[in-house]
């Protein structure tokens, strides 16, 4: 497709020209929301909630479209990453389902999209952005986990972990990081049995990883996950195994 310039990076999209405009004042509110003006954050604040509230499909997109430019400053990024992180994550539960409906309600098309640029970013060189897509990607996977709505997302991130346990061990620590995070939004109430039995294999699987490091993601990453392992502990054999692998995961550290 056509690639279209914004100030201080650059993406490939036929993106309509208004969405382009917004893209590119994202750039200036986001920079804005840290500035150490009081008035200056909260005026840059109120505009990216108005420009949220005139479309959220759009929105959400190009909040994407900046985590992804390597050439803009890294907060920069972070802050987008943040800011779309917290349209879907509340603590109130009404208000969290809100925000669930209203990302439900993007078609399905746009969010394809805004979902395989998060996978990009989590792929990304900077590790601040890695981190940040694990969280944005772990509370996309948990506004859809209800409709089964990114099915493939557990299976990714599994093929991932073991992809690059040794030629790419930090790759595999994010992805240990971004199933735990993914973990925390499941229950075996709300997610298919094969996606916790995916996620739990590849998370006790790398507590005997090569590095100190993949250990003690594959250590978090099961944490978050032990409300899901009620039914492996009531095999005797799954039960065994995986305090066994705790157990030199402990001396190993």
């Amino acid at each position: 497709g056509e690639t279209r310039r914004l100030r201080g990076g650059s993406y490939a999209s036929p993106t309509a020209e208004p969405n382009l405009r917004q893209a590119t004042q994202l750039l200036d509110l986001l920079n804005n929301c840290m500035s150490p003006s009081p008035n200056l954050r909260t005026q840059s604040e109120a505009q990216l909630e108005a420009l949220m509230q005139n479309s959220y499909s759009v929105f959400a997109s190009n909040l994407v479209k900046v985590m992804m430019m390597a050439d803009i400053p890294i907060p920069t990024r972070q802050q987008a990453g943040l800011y779309l992180k917290n349209t879907l994550s509340a603590k109130e539960p009404e208000r969290r389902r809100m925000m669930h409906e209203r990302w439900l309600s993007i078609p399905e098309p746009e969010r394809v999209e805004v979902k395989q640029g998060l996978l990009q970013s989590l792929e990304t060189k900077a590790e601040a952005i890695k981190q940040v897509s694990a969280q944005v990607i772990a509370k996309v996977f948990g506004a859809e986990v209800g409709v089964n709505g990114w099915s493939t997302l557990v299976e990714h991130l599994s093929g991932l972990v073991g992809r690059t346990a040794s030629s790419s061990p930090q790759d595999a620590v994010i992805a240990l990081k971004a199933l735990g995070y993914v973990c925390e939004e499941m229950d075996e109430d709300n997610a298919p049995q094969k996606d916790i039995n995916q996620a739990l294999t590849a998370i006790i699987a790398s507590m005997n990883g090569p590095s100190p490091d993949q250990v003690h993601a594959a250590v978090n990453a099961l944490r978050s996950a032990i409300h899901l392992t009620r039914q492996n502990f009531e095999i005797a054999s799954e039960r065994d195994m995986i305090m066994k692998m705790l157990c030199q995961a402990a001396s190993s550290s």
